[in-house]
């Protein structure tokens, strides 16, 4: 299936069942696009599947900024908070260099993630 085609690529199991639970029918474009940036991914250090699904999200789903990317596609904000901390960074770098934004915009999309990330771990000081 969907799964043991992903450990093929060279995901671990968890990695292909995340992918395929979320992507659903879709995942065959995502494993497409893992294929292609494998050596980006590496180059930024992290996953190639972090990056697919970082590339897929900005092609095909209207994500134009890191929080779109965290909280309404993966919704690792809610979900999987530590992922969202471990790949914000590399994940802003990437979008930065997409769409071409200057210094101060990366900054300002980064505080926002920065700022909903910490509401999503201390709600009540929201």
């Amino acid at each position: 299936g969907k799964i043991s085609q992903g450990q093929r690529l060279g995901l671990t199991k968890p990695e292909a069942a995340l992918l395929a639970h979320r992507y659903g029918s879709n995942v065959d474009a995502v494993y497409e696009l893992l294929e292609q940036h494998r050596d980006e991914a590496a180059r930024r250090g992290m996953p190639a599947a972090v990056l697919a699904a970082l590339v897929y999200a900005v092609e095909r789903e209207m994500v134009v900024k890191p929080a779109d990317f965290f909280i309404r596609r993966t919704g690792a904000l809610f979900f999987d908070i530590a992922w969202a901390k471990k790949w914000k960074a590399p994940a802003v770098a990437f979008l930065a260099e997409r769409f071409g934004w200057d210094e101060a915009q990366t900054k300002a999309y980064a505080a926002e993630l920065e700022r909903l990330l910490h509401e999503a771990v201390n709600p009540l000081e929201a």
